[in-house]
């Protein structure tokens, strides 16, 4: 199943616009500015690679619904059967 947004990114989400709101009253040209910006870097690639993915479980879920599905046509082609293979469908819990 897909990850919610964690409390990783929220805390990264905030750092980012802690930083952005200060960066509004430091100069340009300071070298404190420049700091700043070498954390935004770092924090926005940290939040690039928190993105959310689909866990090991629903692909392995996926793959045993996907070779169900087959083994069961399969079956139904070699022996005239109605169709029941969507039945056997695991539904997402959400």
């Amino acid at each position: 199943m897909l990850k919610s947004k964690n409390d990783n990114s929220l805390a990264i989400d905030e750092a980012i616009e802690r930083i952005l709101n200060r960066m509004q009253y430091v100069e340009v040209d300071s070298e404190e500015y420049g700091t700043m910006v070498s954390r935004l870097d770092k924090l926005y690639a940290m939040k690039n690679t928190n993105k959310n993915r689909v866990s090991k479980d629903a692909i392995w879920t996926i793959g045993a619904n996907i070779l169900g599905i087959i083994l069961i046509l399969g079956h139904e082609r070699a022996n005239v059967v109605t169709s029941k293979a969507l039945s056997f469908i695991v539904k997402p819990k959400i």
